[in-house]
């Protein structure tokens, strides 16, 4: 996996390495809202999003999210923005929650 090879900005260049690439590459700076992955999701510009909990400004956001990246058909990572122990825990239970969704 290959995570932000390109700027930001850049969703039309991720796009065409996503399509060209059989390695995953994985969204992450560029995603800071639930449009964003919208966005991503809508032109295929990724293969796996990085989820941030505070990133995303906590959990509602963030399922969401990794909704969008689920109907899309879009992998999940749990990122990390070095939180602490509580915020890594929060982290862990919304990528269990995320997976246990995408298993049913």
């Amino acid at each position: 996996m290959v995570e932000q090879p390109l700027p930001g900005a850049n969703i039309e260049g991720m796009r065409r390495l996503t399509e060209r690439f059989t390695v995953s590459i994985m969204a992450d700076e560029p995603l800071e809202t639930v449009e964003d992955a919208f966005a991503f999701a809508r032109i295929g510009a990724a293969d796996a999003f990085s989820l941030k909990v505070p990133k995303y400004g906590g959990f509602i956001n963030t399922r969401k999210v990794a909704a969008v990246a689920q109907s899309a058909g879009i992998s999940l990572f749990a990122g990390s923005m070095m939180e602490s122990g509580v915020g890594s825990a929060a982290s862990a239970q919304l990528s269990l929650r995320a997976s246990a969704a995408v298993s049913r």
